[in-house]
């Protein structure tokens, strides 16, 4: 998950689950109130999820409690 625009990725629990929330950010006013993709990913289906910061000024965020047998892999 990514673009080249900036973006701020949120990732935190949810239940048994994780979530993971992707928000563009403005420009001018480094608003980020936009959300572009949200989805909660179940560990017993899911082995691996991947963040791309591609090209721009991207931040990230994992909330502390964030555990989960999901191996989460932030390039950028």
């Amino acid at each position: 998950m990514g673009s080249n625009d900036r973006e701020y990725f949120k990732v935190y629990n949810q239940n048994d689950s994780l979530a993971v929330d992707i928000y563009k950010i403005k420009k001018k006013s480094g608003d980020t109130s936009s959300l572009m993709y949200r989805r909660v990913f179940d560990q017993n289906r899911t082995k691996e999820i991947s963040l791309f910061g591609l090209n721009d000024d991207d931040r990230f965020y994992v909330s502390p409690d964030a555990a989960s047998k999901i191996k989460l892999r932030i390039i950028g």
